[in-house]
Order: structure tokens, then sequence, then C-alpha cells
């Protein structure tokens, strides 16, 4: 994997992460209640951050990213960064591969978006009907939200 690319994949984490715990990304632990993509994001921040000389200027990179992550500016900062750091450390590259080649299988970051409409399903069911509005029918199991009806707000931690 390219180094570009790798920094490309990675930052989208690290942002996710950055939104959720701000500057003190650099401290927290594992929460065990955080969400997947938030514990890759930090991980490699930890990872990353491990290398001293690249250090400094992430932890500045990642001061300057706001919790929301929409400025454009501040995170290509980051990524530029991220990808220092990768390009001078075949080893944290090759650390950094491996996380991401893990990270979130089987999942997508969505990060900065927001989900509108009147019937929302996120993960995946058998046998599910959504008919009109807050009408929702599921003939099986559910591994995911299935969520109808005005302005439900959900909210779904893996252990």
């Amino acid at each position: 994997m390219e180094i570009a690319e790798m920094a490309a994949l990675a930052v989208p984490y690290i942002v996710t992460a950055v939104g959720a715990y701000g500057a003190a990304v650099w401290t927290k632990t594992q929460d065990a209640m955080a969400d997947e993509t938030v514990g890759w994001g930090r991980r490699m921040l930890q990872r990353l951050g491990r290398r001293a000389e690249s250090r400094a200027a992430l932890e500045s990179a990642v001061a300057d990213v706001p919790a929301d992550g929409d400025d454009a500016d501040a995170v290509a900062a980051l990524r530029m960064q991220v990808r220092k750091a990768l390009a001078a450390d075949p080893e944290l590259a090759a650390d950094i591969a491996q996380m991401l080649s893990t990270a979130g299988a089987g999942s997508q970051v969505i990060s900065g978006s927001h989900i509108g409409g009147d019937v929302n399903q996120i993960g995946s069911a058998r046998d599910v009907s959504i008919t009109g509005r807050r009408g929702v029918s599921i003939g099986g199991d559910n591994s995911g939200i299935v969520s109808s009806g005005d302005g439900a707000n959900n909210v779904q931690f893996k252990r």
C-alpha cells in the first residue's frame, strides 16, 4: 500500500477519535463503550505517537482538528503529518498497514454525515419490511439498528 493512500485511509479514524476525545486523545485509555472507529483511530494515533521524531508535529496537527472534523485544511495538515511519519519509518508504516487491514472489517466509516428521512436501517436483518412512516416489521434476527419515526437518535456501542 502506498504511503499517501495509507495516510488517507488512516486519517478518518484519527479524526473520529479526535472528535470523540479532543486533544486529550493522547492520554485517553481504552474506553469499553467507545465505538470501533474511535478505538481504531485512537490506537493508530497511539502507535504513530510512539515515534518521538514526529510526535510534536502530530500533536499540533491533532490540536488543530475540530471535534466535527469539518475543517478540510486542518484534516489535510494532519494527513500530511501522518504521511511524513509513515514515510520516515518503514516499521511504523507496516504496523499501520496491518491495523488498516483489520480496522473496520465488515464496517464502513461515516464521518461528518447526517442520515435523515422517515425510515433508516443500519445493520442487517432477515425478512425486514419497512412500510410507510413508522412501519417496521422484522421476521427474524436483527443484527443492527432499525429506526423509524420522528427524529430518533440511535447509538450502538460494541463491546
